[in-house]
Order: structure tokens, then sequence, then C-alpha cells
């Protein structure tokens, strides 16, 4: 399956309409995936290779050079949806070196997308908070903006 079809490598040619509804589409397909990944107990370690692999060919075709407007719509929740399952996937089937290899060089072609050290800054301080807690007890992280995320 090609994800770039699905999610807008083509959309250059489209008028602003058809992208707006292509975007609303991917959001559905990226949020029912994430969903679907948070509530299942049953996935095996290929299921979760073979999930991860999909979600960083999703971002690469909507995320690598050059830019599309689909691509500036979808950028914060197909990251936000990357990271989160990523994160998921280490705590259920840790996922292997080479896809950390793939997910490290794909970042790397990402990095002209300010949307990615955003995403990277916030998942880095949910993290944070949820070893300060561990470490100090809940009293100690004061709340603000970033709450801990259900799946850490």
């Amino acid at each position: 399956m090609n994800a770039g079809l699905i999610f807008g490598v083509c959309s250059s040619i489209l008028g602003p309409d058809t992208i707006n509804r292509q975007a609303v589409f991917c959001h559905r397909v990226l949020r029912t995936l994430q969903t679907l990944m948070k509530t299942s107990e049953i996935l095996d370690s290929e299921t979760w290779e073979c999930v991860l692999l999909f979600l960083i060919s999703i971002s690469d075709a909507i995320l690598s050079p050059p830019t599309s407007e689909i691509g500036d719509q979808l950028c914060e929740r197909v990251l936000s949806v990357l990271f989160e399952v990523w994160l998921l996937a280490c705590g259920k089937c840790f996922p292997s070196p080479s896809l950390w290899k793939t997910l490290r060089d794909s970042c790397h072609c990402w990095r002209h997308r300010p949307n990615l050290f955003e995403q990277w800054n916030r998942i880095n301080l949910i993290l944070a908070r949820r070893v300060l807690t561990i470490m100090y007890g809940v009293d100690y992280v004061k709340p603000g903006k970033l709450s801990p995320c259900s799946l850490l």
C-alpha cells in the first residue's frame, strides 16, 4: 500500500475544498489507528513493527520536501500520532534497532518542519514529568499546560 496516495502527495493539483476533505479523512484514519493501538491488548511484535513502519511511511509522504498545503494541515497530527504510538510500542514491544534507525533517518528529512521539534519537545516534557513523578511523588510536579498522556 502506498501511503502517499492516501495521505496526499499529489495535493498540489487539487483544489482547496478537496484538500480540506482529504485532510479530514486523513485525520480520521490517524485517530482510528491511534485508538486501535491504545486499546488493543493482543498485538504481537510483528504487528507493532508493521504499524510503526506504516506511520513512518505516512509521515514521510506528508512531511518530506517539497512542502504541500495538506502537509502543512496534517503535520502536527501525524507527528503526534507517530510519537505517541511509538511510546506505546516501547512499553509493549520495544522497537528493533533498525526501526529506531529508520525513525532517526526520517526525522532528519523532516527537520525543516517546526512541528517536528514542537512534538518532540512535548513528548520529552511528558516523559520528564513522568520520571519526576516517579522519583519525587505527585506533589513535586506542578500542574501546567502539559498533562501526562494516558499512554504513559
